[in-house]
Protein backbone atom coordinates (compact mmCIF):
# COMPACT_ATOMS: atom_id res chain seq x y z
CA UNK A 1 0.00 0.00 0.00
CA UNK A 2 1.30 3.08 -0.71
CA UNK A 3 0.42 7.32 -0.43
CA UNK A 4 -0.61 7.17 -4.07
CA UNK A 5 -2.79 3.84 -4.47
CA UNK A 6 -6.23 5.04 -5.28
CA UNK A 7 -9.27 4.82 -2.40
CA UNK A 8 -12.90 5.91 -3.17
CA UNK A 9 -14.41 7.20 0.09
CA UNK A 10 -17.99 5.90 0.99
CA UNK A 11 -20.44 9.04 0.94
CA UNK A 12 -20.02 8.98 4.97
CA UNK A 13 -16.62 9.40 4.62
CA UNK A 14 -16.20 12.21 2.20
CA UNK A 15 -19.20 13.81 4.33
CA UNK A 16 -17.43 13.75 7.68
CA UNK A 17 -13.93 14.83 6.24
CA UNK A 18 -15.57 17.91 4.71
CA UNK A 19 -17.48 18.77 7.49
CA UNK A 20 -14.31 18.08 10.23
CA UNK A 21 -12.70 21.01 7.59
CA UNK A 22 -15.07 23.21 7.75
CA UNK A 23 -15.94 23.14 11.95
CA UNK A 24 -13.23 25.97 13.08
CA UNK A 25 -11.91 23.34 15.69
CA UNK A 26 -9.62 25.40 17.18
CA UNK A 27 -12.24 27.96 17.78
CA UNK A 28 -14.31 25.25 19.79
CA UNK A 29 -11.11 24.06 21.32
CA UNK A 30 -10.57 27.73 22.55
CA UNK A 31 -14.41 27.46 24.07
CA UNK A 32 -13.58 24.32 25.83
CA UNK A 33 -15.78 22.23 23.59
CA UNK A 34 -14.10 19.09 21.32
CA UNK A 35 -15.80 18.25 18.18
CA UNK A 36 -15.32 15.44 15.85
CA UNK A 37 -17.94 14.03 12.98
CA UNK A 38 -17.33 10.18 11.83
CA UNK A 39 -19.35 7.47 10.06
CA UNK A 40 -20.86 4.72 12.12
CA UNK A 41 -18.86 1.80 12.23
CA UNK A 42 -22.32 -0.58 12.65
CA UNK A 43 -24.49 1.32 10.42
CA UNK A 44 -23.72 2.62 7.06
CA UNK A 45 -26.51 5.35 7.05
CA UNK A 46 -25.32 6.97 10.31
CA UNK A 47 -23.28 10.06 10.81
CA UNK A 48 -22.00 10.23 14.46
CA UNK A 49 -21.37 13.41 15.82
CA UNK A 50 -19.31 13.33 19.24
CA UNK A 51 -19.16 17.10 21.51
CA UNK A 52 -17.27 16.81 24.33
CA UNK A 53 -17.25 19.70 26.58
CA UNK A 54 -16.39 20.65 30.08
CA UNK A 55 -18.78 19.79 32.32
CA UNK A 56 -19.14 23.38 33.77
CA UNK A 57 -19.43 24.74 30.26
CA UNK A 58 -22.28 27.31 29.47
CA UNK A 59 -25.44 24.72 28.43
CA UNK A 60 -27.03 27.49 26.13
CA UNK A 61 -23.77 27.54 24.11
CA UNK A 62 -23.28 24.12 24.22
CA UNK A 63 -26.64 23.66 22.59
CA UNK A 64 -26.62 26.57 19.68
CA UNK A 65 -22.95 24.92 18.42
CA UNK A 66 -24.51 21.16 18.64
CA UNK A 67 -28.00 23.23 16.55
CA UNK A 68 -25.32 25.15 14.33
CA UNK A 69 -22.99 21.58 13.45
CA UNK A 70 -26.65 20.04 12.41
CA UNK A 71 -27.83 22.82 10.16
CA UNK A 72 -24.77 22.63 8.47
CA UNK A 73 -24.28 18.60 8.19
CA UNK A 74 -28.70 18.36 6.82
CA UNK A 75 -27.68 21.20 4.12
CA UNK A 76 -24.90 19.63 2.80
CA UNK A 77 -27.16 16.19 3.01
CA UNK A 78 -30.23 17.72 1.74
CA UNK A 79 -28.24 19.58 -1.48
CA UNK A 80 -26.87 16.23 -2.24
CA UNK A 81 -30.60 14.67 -2.23
CA UNK A 82 -29.03 11.71 0.76
CA UNK A 83 -31.79 13.18 3.27
CA UNK A 84 -33.60 9.22 1.94
CA UNK A 85 -31.34 7.41 3.65
CA UNK A 86 -28.96 9.60 6.11
CA UNK A 87 -29.23 9.40 9.96
CA UNK A 88 -27.13 11.52 12.19
CA UNK A 89 -26.34 10.35 15.68
CA UNK A 90 -24.89 12.37 18.15
CA UNK A 91 -23.19 11.54 21.41
CA UNK A 92 -22.62 14.54 23.92
CA UNK A 93 -20.29 14.30 26.86
CA UNK A 94 -19.44 16.19 29.46
CA UNK A 95 -15.81 15.96 30.82
CA UNK A 96 -14.84 17.02 34.37
CA UNK A 97 -12.26 20.20 33.77
CA UNK A 98 -10.58 19.26 37.38
CA UNK A 99 -9.62 15.74 36.30
CA UNK A 100 -5.71 15.71 35.93
CA UNK A 101 -5.20 12.88 33.65
CA UNK A 102 -5.84 12.83 30.01
CA UNK A 103 -8.35 10.22 27.92
CA UNK A 104 -11.97 10.61 28.52
CA UNK A 105 -11.44 13.26 31.25
CA UNK A 106 -9.42 15.74 28.94
CA UNK A 107 -10.04 17.78 25.99
CA UNK A 108 -6.94 17.29 24.72
CA UNK A 109 -7.62 16.68 21.21
CA UNK A 110 -6.85 12.92 20.44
Amino acid sequence: MSGNEKYTPTRLEWLSTMINSIVPSSTLYDEGIDFVCLPSETDPNILNIRIRHYSDSNKEQIDAYVESIKELIYAYVKGYQWDSWFELAEVIEPVDRNKSNKGNNSLEPH
